[in-house]
């Protein structure tokens, strides 16, 4: 490789992390159409140095957002696994129980970061931190990444008996009108005990509650 070769590469480089924003994480696979894996790797390394990029995690970088108090700033977990999850083509949601709180279904909070994805089960550490990745079939996974797929994670999660019309109108009034139609569409793909509590709920079946 030319030093040339070499320059440009991270010329390209640093273009592309200046570009990103500040604190949200990107993959290295990202940056592999850019140069050699030798060439990425000492380009990062040399803006690591200089304070403009920070490795997160195994694979995973960021533009480091800092607090002029604390310091670095790190990226939240659902970021990471964001930006882990589209250098890996999988799908991801965060895990039922989280996605229960959120909605004030229950006031559980895990113990680390759990999410579910298509991909394999894994576990990725950023210092003290442990975030669970546990692989889901993609049943479980219908609109991962919307609000309505985070609805739908909470109601599974709580299950056939926790699960009433009354917990189905509390999500209803937290969901946008839009993302309820699109949970309530899809009945039909989920657990029978779940479509038939939804179905009551679902656009043109409304009149039958009144």
């Amino acid at each position: 490789m030319t030093t040339t070769t070499t320059t440009s590469t991270a010329k390209r480089i640093r273009e592309y992390v200046m570009a990103r924003p500040i604190g949200e994480p990107f993959a290295l696979v990202e940056l592999r159409e850019l140069g050699s894996r030798g060439a990425v790797d000492h380009a990062l390394a040399r803006l690591a140095h200089e304070g403009i990029v920070a490795n997160v995690t195994r694979g995973i970088y960021v533009r480091p957002k800092v607090n002029p108090l604390v310091g670095r700033v790190p990226p939240s977990a659902e970021s990471i696994v964001r930006a882990w999850a589209a250098a890996s083509q999988c799908v991801v949601e965060i895990h039922g129980a989280e996605a229960a709180r959120q909605f004030g279904l229950t006031t559980q909070v895990p113990a680390h970061p759990v999410y579910t994805t298509s991909g394999r089960s894994r576990t990725i550490e950023i210092g003290e931190v442990k975030i669970e990745l546990r692989h889901a079939a993609p049943s479980r996974l219908l609109f991962a990444g919307t609000r309505a797929g985070r609805a739908y994670a909470a109601l599974r999660y709580l299950g056939k008996s926790e699960v009433t019309a009354t917990t189905i109108e509390a999500v209803k009034q937290k969901l946008p009108p839009e993302e309820f139609a699109r949970l309530a569409s899809e009945r039909r793909r989920m657990p029978a005990w779940l479509g038939e509590l939804i179905r009551p709920f679902a656009p043109g079946h409304e009149a039958a509650l009144v």
